[in-house]
């Protein structure tokens, strides 16, 4: 056969290779092969935009999954406030400890006629309900490329907040400045940013590692024997996540978390 034949078949031969590797990777190939781990090469997603109800949703399910996935007991919260949206049940050496996750989206690949912004911000996390809670975990769900961001416990969210203010302080130019936390209403909104190309440093802390169940078994678990050193019982837990009746402006005839009592020691014939 001539060279030209054989050169034809070569490249047969390694197109037929990619694609056996794009479809035993799911869409992924591996890249590069230094001696380290192979690095993965996502391709770029356009996703549909969803109303903050359905992207809220869609955030919360994924996230309860991969608490599932890594051997986590986690529980949807039935309740009339937006201040827990899932609830972990971790069982320490000695009791059950609760510890309330706050669930948000963040949404960048939408299929829209303008650039993506180079940072997306959280909206609803109320500097009250970190206030209140030191056990509040918060989980921040990108949905164009199924990455999760965990931050466990009240402190280190302020700590997350704080570093970000600073950082924005530091730079020049006009730019969007955030607000000093100690100036932040308590019904405001503790505004995280995420940013669209990935944040090394950031991402070292708080983005979770789903090839390994220990990273957020860890994180967790070190959270509730912080609040057990710290003299918190699940009892001083479980009051901190109760919502103050009207202080979320809720209207006649919501769940305000008031019970009506009703005698039932009275013959009503």
């Amino acid at each position: 056969m001539s060279g030209l034949v054989w050169a034809l078949l070569a490249v047969v031969l390694v197109i037929a290779i990619v694609v056996l590797l794009r479809s035993l990777c799911g869409g992924e190939v591996p890249t590069g092969d230094t001696g380290k781990e192979p690095q993965i090469m996502r391709e770029i997603v356009r996703m549909h935009a969803l109303t903050n109800t359905a992207s809220g949703t869609a955030a919360e399910l994924r996230v309860a999954a991969e608490l599932a996935r890594c051997g986590i007991r986690v529980a949807d919260p039935y309740w009339g406030d937006d201040e827990v949206d899932l609830l972990i049940l971790w069982m320490a050496v000695e009791s059950l400890v609760p510890i309330p996750v706050q669930v948000k989206a963040v949404q960048f690949g939408v299929e829209t006629n303008q650039p993506p912004p180079a940072t997306r911000a959280i909206q609803g996390l109320k500097k009250r309900y970190v206030e209140r809670q030191p056990a509040l975990c918060l989980a921040m769900y990108r949905l164009d490329t199924d990455d999760i961001w965990f931050i466990h416990g009240a402190a280190r969210i302020r700590q997350v907040y704080d570093a970000q203010y600073n950082a924005s302080m530091a730079r020049a130019g006009a730019g969007r400045r955030k607000i000093n936390y100690a100036d932040i209403e308590d019904g405001s909104d503790i505004r995280i940013d995420l940013t669209r190309v990935a944040d090394a440093e950031f991402d070292r802390q708080w983005k979770v590692d789903k090839r390994n169940a220990m990273w957020l078994s860890q994180r967790i678990g070190g959270l509730s024997n912080e609040l057990t050193l710290a003299g918190l019982n699940v009892q001083a837990i479980l009051e901190a996540m109760w919502t103050p009746p009207n202080e979320d402006d809720e209207g006649p005839g919501d769940d305000d978390g008031a019970m009506e009592v009703i005698d039932l020691g009275t013959d009503p014939q």
